[in-house]
């Protein structure tokens, strides 16, 4: 069996590999500025972000800058031509095209967002060509069109999918000149335009789709489907970078495993490794270094350490040293990440072991915490709406340091290596339990568990109070429930 983590001589190769590949290969970046004035944001937002990607359409980074006490704002970030970036203050965002070097103000009133976005300064045009298309588009038409997908032909499906796609162009070009768009951003757009309506041939796709049936699938994904995932291929090369076309491009990819593996159920590895041989014979050039990246990308974020090397003949056959280096060093990453130690005075029981602690029930656990609050989280590595709660978790473990709250995470797991990498990555402290059959069955029982995550409050006696309490994320109702869980506790 292989082990799972590396040797530090391996982490510190990797980092002579990519500090080596940036000085070598970095390229002269300008300053993107943009200041501006948010109306009726006291109270409401303090700091805004602005995320601009990087190889392959990722996020690289967050700039952000506060708002002072008036609402105004100056934020810059170091990029190369144009890039489609973001821009967040507190829940609204808005997308639009950057290019480096120019400086641009926005106003924009909180309580009536995406009407109010005015952009001023050089490259202004751009941006606010973005705030009026999306309001100009945002009707819903295409949900619509993904919802009829089971009742329409496919001729009937792409005729609608490109009215919509010609509607976007006609309105490209209508207000070509009244934004003064530069035509690097007009080619940029008609190409994302195109972009736009790869997902809903995929969803056509996988709708009709009949797994195991492959004569079924090899007759309707013929040279209908495979010539309308093929245009999207004649995009500009400046366009390849983005998330448009990587989410083209794994939506792609998927459709040409589903069709050329007839393996129903290959083993992990052999099914991965096909993967990549598809990936090598349906693309050339840049896009083959895309979807070669991709599936590796997809295996560092399900935290598969050993992917990199058992694919190393793949990783060899990307031309793009930009690629190249993307790949190690989100491999160092990981590695370094899941090699970290757990947080501080955190405690994990792994009750499938066979010489695990004697936990047969609820109350063995809650008697282990006897004279504390217990504030119980049910989750699972795989559940994402769990792991968007953590950073809240930990801001309320912070505000109770010192009082008598223990913080309990019960896993409803099966993989017992998922689960503590979930807990190194999310530096996740506090007591750590993985459910035994026989702790599930008591807590099934006991609590009604049927969905996660779920969050329960036991009193300093171990008697349930809340089998609901608020989520973590709610830091005023869940700070009330065990602060009043606390206030009882001490006025004995």
């Amino acid at each position: 069996m292989k082990k799972l983590f590396r040797s530090v001589a391996f982490l510190f190769a990797l980092v002579s590999i990519v500090l080596s590949s940036c000085s070598n290969k970095q390229k002269p970046e300008k300053v993107f500025s943009l200041c501006g004035h948010i109306d009726h944001a006291a109270r409401m937002v303090d700091t805004v972000i602005l995320t601009v990607p990087n190889i392959l359409g990722y996020q690289a980074k967050e700039f952000r800058a506060p708002l002072d006490h008036k609402g105004n704002f100056c934020i810059s970030a170091a990029f190369q031509g144009l890039k489609p970036v973001t821009f967040v203050a507190g829940r609204e965002v808005v997308n639009f095209v950057a290019r480096a070097g120019d400086s641009l103000k926005l106003t924009v009133n909180l309580r009536e967002f995406d009407e109010s976005i005015k952009f001023s300064g050089k490259g202004s045009g751009m941006a606010n060509y973005a705030a009026a298309e999306f309001l100009e588009f945002e009707d819903g038409e295409r949900d619509t069109l993904l919802a009829q997908i089971p009742l329409l032909s496919f001729d009937e499906f792409m005729k609608r999918n490109n009215s919509l796609a010609q509607r976007k162009i006609d309105f490209l070009k209508a207000n070509t000149t009244r934004f003064q768009l530069p035509q690097d951003f007009v080619a940029m757009q008609q190409a994302l335009i195109q972009l736009e309506k790869a997902s809903p041939v995929y969803y056509y796709f996988y709708t009709h789709f009949r797994r195991n049936n492959f004569e079924l699938n090899d007759a309707f994904a013929g040279p209908n489907v495979d010539a309308a995932f093929r245009d999207f291929l004649n995009v500009p090369n400046e366009v390849k970078n983005t998330l448009h076309y990587r989410d083209f491009i794994g939506k792609y990819s998927y459709y040409l495993f589903s069709k050329n593996i007839k393996d129903p159920s290959p083993e992990q590895r052999a099914a991965q490794k096909q993967e990549q041989e598809v990936m090598e014979k349906s693309f050339t050039g840049i896009d083959r270094d895309i979807a070669i990246a991709e599936l590796f990308m997809e295996r560092f974020n399900a935290y598969d350490t050993n992917y990199y090397h058992d694919m190393q003949e793949y990783f060899n056959k990307i031309e793009g040293d930009g690629y190249r280096d993307f790949i190690v060093q989100k491999q160092y990453n990981l590695v370094k990440e899941l090699n970290k130690p757990l947080p501080k005075g955190t405690q994990v029981f792994n009750l499938l072991r066979k010489d695990a602690l004697p936990v047969s029930g609820l109350q063995n656990i809650l008697d282990r915490h006897k004279g504390k609050v217990v504030f119980m989280d049910f989750w699972a590595s795989w559940c994402a709406p769990c792991k968007a709660e953590f950073p809240f978790s930990l801001y309320l473990q912070k505000h109770y340091k010192g009082k008598d709250v223990d913080f309990v995470f019960v896993s409803t797991d099966t993989d017992t290596t998922q689960w503590q990498r979930q807990i190194r990555i999310a530096g996740l402290s506090g007591t750590h339990y993985i459910l035994n059959q026989a702790l599930y069955q008591d807590v099934m029982q006991k609590l009604q568990l049927r969905t996660i995550p779920r969050y329960v409050l036991f009193d300093d006696e171990g008697h349930l109070r809340n089998a609901n309490a608020p989520r973590p994320s709610d830091l005023n109702a869940s700070s009330k429930a065990i602060d009043a869980m606390l206030f009882e506790h001490y006025q004995k």
